[in-house]
């Protein structure tokens, strides 16, 4: 007999563990953010019927865009029915997130949201409308000791050759280095400490102010198949910010996502030196959104 969609969301959300996988693609093309999820055919089948309805990206993507942003939020449900929290999840986001097991969690589940420009995800996500829910259903996401949250950002994005797409990650790598406790602290973690964020060490101030000299350090990250890491190189459609604690705060996740696209955009609009050299004012001061901004200056760091 054939599984409802519901019966495989819930067997999705029941069934425990991830391991690496090949990215798959939508009906209309789309990479899947979450590759490294779908070694599941519960959760694979599901997120493909779901994601795979003729139209449904219309409403996260502009025609021609490379740009998109996904996001893993990582919560537990406390003493609610974490099946139940997620039908919850599943009845308000709709087409723009699915709920996936994952085998860190004690009692709880990730939401995945739809590949989506950052304008899309920022403005039409309803993440106000998700975390007061998650808050008033008693769920946790911060106060834990085991959940995250993960920024996808699209590699196809960063250039158009594989030389200029490795230039900018290693330059994100210094800027990551450079500015480690300015990171610190909108991340709310110690994210160079953590086993499921190890950082890579050894990019700022090292004197790799060269295209050729970068490179050749960053070929050892490029080639790493440990996933673990601050940022994730392992994905071929996307790289993935690690550094976030979970938090069910809707300031503190846009402000993940712009932080995440404010380090491409620098990385790719700045040379090496300008990178090696800048202030983290004068990094700061590039970003055009007003969450990351406003959350900077509440945690005094602006």
């Amino acid at each position: 007999m054939t599984e409802t969609v519901e019966t495989q969301r819930k067997r999705a959300v029941s069934t425990a563990g991830s391991s690496p996988g090949a990215d798959e693609t939508d009906e209309k093309g789309f990479t899947m953010i979450h590759s490294y999820h779908n070694s599941h055919a519960t959760a694979r089948t599901f997120y493909s019927l779901k994601r795979g309805t003729p139209g449904t990206l219309k409403v996260v993507a502009d025609p021609g865009a490379r740009a998109f942003v996904g996001v893993e939020l990582e919560i537990e449900a406390g003493s609610a029915d974490r099946r139940e929290l997620s039908d919850k999840v599943d009845a308000l986001m709709g087409n723009l997130a699915t709920c996936e097991g994952d085998g860190s969690l004690r009692n709880g589940f990730e939401i995945i949201t739809q590949p989506a420009t950052v304008p899309a995800f920022l403005n039409g996500f309803k993440i106000d409308d998700l975390t007061d829910m998650l808050n008033a259903e008693g769920a946790e996401s911060h106060d834990t000791s085991t959940c995250g949250l993960h920024v996808h950002y699209s590699r196809a994005a960063l250039g158009h050759s594989d030389e200029t797409r490795d230039m900018v990650c290693a330059k994100i790598l210094v800027l990551m280095d450079k500015f480690e406790n300015q990171l610190t602290c909108i991340a709310r973690r110690n994210w160079t400490d953590n086993s499921y964020t190890h950082k890579y060490y050894g990019f700022n101030g090292s004197g790799e102010n060269s295209t050729k000299k970068l490179l050749a350090k960053f070929a050892p990250c490029k080639s790493s198949d440990d996933r673990y890491h601050a940022l994730n190189l392992t994905n071929t459609g996307t790289i993935e910010f690690r550094i976030f604690r979970g938090t069910l705060n809707a300031t503190a996740i846009r402000a993940a996502v712009e932080l995440c696209e404010t380090l491409v955009k620098y990385s790719q609009t700045h040379t090496t030196p300008e990178v090696q050299g800048c202030t983290w004012s004068e990094f700061l001061s590039t970003c055009q959104h007003p969450d990351l901004a406003k959350y900077c200056t509440e945690r005094g760091i602006a």
